[in-house]
């Protein structure tokens, strides 16, 4: 009976194992504390923390950019927590990061870690600058310009320095492949020279020299202005009105003033147009100052009656019914007035009589007598 019953209870043992509930596998940890160093110019190495003791193993992740193109570039056993990455470029930055796995089950991804290979130094200076040009422009200006040149080394090309007559003039950044040297001095010669240089400080030989000369700077001399005088055959422009008696004539700025006053008016002569108005005409004058004639003052008994404008020789006078003064033509340019004329009574003429002087009194029977014959042959009935 005893080892009946021990038959059964192994069956009902194993029965129950398989019949307990199974406990559930859970996924790994995921790595933390991910840290990317640089060991050399191709090689970074990174190091992990992962909580737990045992996992299947790792895989590796990288891409040369923080958000995208990750990939699988090592398995690690479960074991370690560091990895070399060997074979890298230089001077270059990579990403990384990590996930465990144990089976099929992996873990979350860890932090991105990140590191940049050691640079090789660029010892390599950039090419020589050729095509050099050198311009002059202007009295005070020359203008460089040479081609662009090309960096070998792994730093890239930073400018070009620029040398006149073998001393250092100035530094021009890259891209740019010219530059002007200004305020220099009339008719000089200079010499310049350009050489490239990198971002490491190589620089390289210098081009050959191109030589240039400043022009002459001109002077501009103050334009002196000039007046030139009216000729004396100048005839101005006629007005139809005369100019009153009152009017002060405004003088023209001349370069010179005028002294010589015009010559004296000649042949005038006086007829009666009525027993109230006489006709005047006379030959006219010419001005030789420069000024140009401008009028005829005329006088009635050595007081000015009227101003005739010139070209006009002729005018008529309105006077007294029963007596007429003496009438003085006198001649006026542009700035003074000619003192001299001919003064005519009835058919008598005197030259070179000064106007405002004072005139002889007529009296007695014989001055009567003398009106009277002037007034008769100028036709003037006297009633």
């Amino acid at each position: 009976m005893l080892s009946l019953h021990r038959r059964v209870l192994v069956p009902m043992a194993a029965l129950v194992a398989l019949l307990a509930p199974r406990t559930a596998h859970a996924s790994p940890t995921t790595p933390d504390t991910v840290v990317a160093t640089t060991v050399s110019s191709s090689a970074i190495r990174l190091t992990w923390h992962d909580a737990d003791s045992v996992v299947g193993g790792f895989s590796i992740e990288r891409s040369l950019s923080s958000g995208n193109g990750f990939s699988v570039i090592a398995v690690t056993s479960g074991t370690v927590r560091s990895y070399q990455d060997n074979g890298l470029g230089t001077g270059i930055s990579y990403y990384y990061r990590l996930r465990a796995f144990t089976g099929n089950d992996y873990s979350r991804r860890s932090n991105i870690a990140t590191a940049r290979t050691t640079p090789v130094a660029d010892t390599t200076p950039p090419s020589v600058p050729t095509g050099l040009t050198a311009t002059a422009s202007g009295c005070s200006q020359i203008n460089l310009q040479w081609k662009a040149v090309t960096d070998t080394g792994s730093s890239g090309l930073r400018g070009y320095r620029v040398y006149r007559n073998g001393v250092s003039l100035v530094e021009v950044a890259t891209p740019s492949t010219a530059v002007n040297d200004v305020n220099l001095p009339a008719l000089t010669s200079y010499t310049y020279t350009v050489s490239s240089v990198d971002n490491a400080g190589n620089q390289s030989g210098v081009s050959a020299g191109a030589a240039a000369r400043t022009a002459s700077c001109a002077v501009v001399a103050t334009p002196t202005r000039t007046v030139t005088p009216l000729p004396a055959t100048a005839t101005p422009k006629r007005t139809s009105t005369p100019l009153p008696a009152t009017a002060t004539p405004k003088p023209t700025a001349t370069a010179v003033p005028d002294q010589t006053p015009p010559s004296a008016p000649t042949s005038l002569s006086a007829a009666a147009a009525s027993c109230t108005q006489l006709t005047l005409i006379w030959s006219g004058s010419t001005d030789t100052g420069g000024s140009g004639l401008r009028a005829y003052n005329i006088y009635r008994g050595g007081t000015l009656v009227k101003v005739v404008a010139a070209p006009a020789t002729s005018t008529g006078d309105t006077g007294p019914r029963r007596r007429h003064g003496i009438h003085v033509c006198c001649a006026r340019d542009r700035q003074r007035q000619q003192p001299f004329g001919l003064e005519q009574l009835g058919d008598r003429q005197h030259a070179g009589v000064q106007p405002g002087a004072d005139r002889e009194r007529r009296s007695g029977r014989d001055g009567d007598a003398q009106r009277r014959g002037h007034a008769e042959r100028l036709g003037i009935v006297r009633p």
